[in-house]
């Protein structure tokens, strides 16, 4: 994932994943074996239900078993939702709940995948299939609505903020499931209010320090408890995504995160500000607990992350742009390296 993809999930509003069909994949062609509309003709995307996390997804998320999605129709022709007549096919793990408009909802039946295509109902003929998956709910957790975390770690939130939590579905092997009927409930503590902001996605406000704890329901699952915590102070702050290895260059958007930390937990809710020093620096925007910038030079840029009156330094060397050789080497880019104009036959290829 790169640090260009996640700036976009934080600074634009949440999107759902948008995959392309059989035939979108390759610009209309139709499938060995079936016959194509001629009303898409360069087949269609398939939008999945919006995840509530900041973190991106770059597919149709699986549908639990016992629950349902809404899957929305993009004619790749126009860019806007199907309009021409239809028909959704699906057996097996997944079966057709209800279609409106450029809408099918699908339903959870059985661990596995099915091919849901779209059909012309006069004729069969194939507007476009996409291959989609259920699975049985393996866990149920609560992380951030607002901030982009490191995956897999506990959260809490800080005293005096408001609790944007997503409930997090997910199968054994920690997949992101979705049941858009999903319910939820607050079970304690007493006096405070619980608003529903997506399918997913909660808003808590006025807890006190100590655990709240949620009601869930989706799938197959039943009256699930969830827990978090409000907790006074921090520990720490520490360096977020993206992992330290990480290797940024010139002209590329890049994306820092900080984390806040009380023992093993992530401390969420917190005010956050950033001191970004260096002179290649442009077209900066801070979004929650990350800070977005452009380097337009090779150099080094030192980000300073505060919050609740403890910092971090973060050290980013940002090298020049790189190229593919057909080899499989990379090599620096020659306008970054200053190494001279290229010759006759660099210039016959480009």
């Amino acid at each position: 994932m790169t640090s260009k993809s996640l700036l976009c999930v934080l600074l634009l509003t949440a999107a759902s994943a948008c995959i392309d069909g059989d035939r979108g994949i390759h610009d209309g062609m139709c499938p060995p074996g079936e016959v194509c509309s001629v009303f898409t003709p360069r087949g269609l995307a398939f939008r999945g239900a919006t995840l509530g996390e900041a973190l991106p997804g770059f597919s149709v998320a699986s549908t639990a078993v016992g629950g349902s999605q809404t899957i929305t129709l993009i004619d790749l022709d126009t860019g806007t939702p199907l309009t021409v007549p239809w028909r959704a096919d699906v057996s097996g793990a997944l079966a057709v709940a209800a279609q409106s408009g450029s809408d099918v909802s699908i339903r959870g039946v059985a661990a596995g995948s099915a091919q849901l295509r779209i059909v012309d109902p006069p004729t069969g003929e194939l507007h476009d299939r996409f291959t989609l998956r259920a699975a049985p709910i393996g866990a149920i957790s609560i992380s951030s609505g607002a901030e982009l975390l490191s995956p897999g770690r506990t959260v809490s939130w800080i005293a005096g903020a408001d609790i944007d939590a997503t409930i997090v579905l997910a199968d054994a092997a920690g997949a992101r499931l979705v049941d858009d009927q999903l319910t939820v409930a607050l079970a304690e503590p007493a006096g405070v209010v619980l608003e529903r902001r997506s399918w997913d996605r909660v808003l808590v406000r006025g807890a006190g320090v100590g655990p709240v704890a949620l009601i869930v329901s989706a799938g197959t699952v039943r009256e699930h408890r969830v827990e978090t915590t409000v907790v006074d102070d921090i520990d720490a702050v520490v360096a977020g995504l993206p992992a330290p290895e990480a290797r940024p260059f010139v002209g590329e958007r890049h994306l820092y995160c900080f984390e806040a930390r009380r023992g093993d937990r992530l401390v969420l809710g917190l005010a956050w500000a950033f001191a970004v020093d260096g002179s290649s620096v442009e077209d900066r925007q801070d979004a929650s607990n990350c800070v977005g910038f452009t380097v337009t030079a090779p150099s080094v840029v030192t980000i300073t992350a505060t919050a609740a009156g403890r910092s971090v330094r973060r050290e980013i060397v940002v090298g020049p742009r790189t190229t593919r050789s057909r080899d499989g080497a990379v090599a620096a880019d020659p306008e970054d390296l200053d190494i001279g104009s290229p010759g006759d036959r660099a210039r016959s290829t480009r």
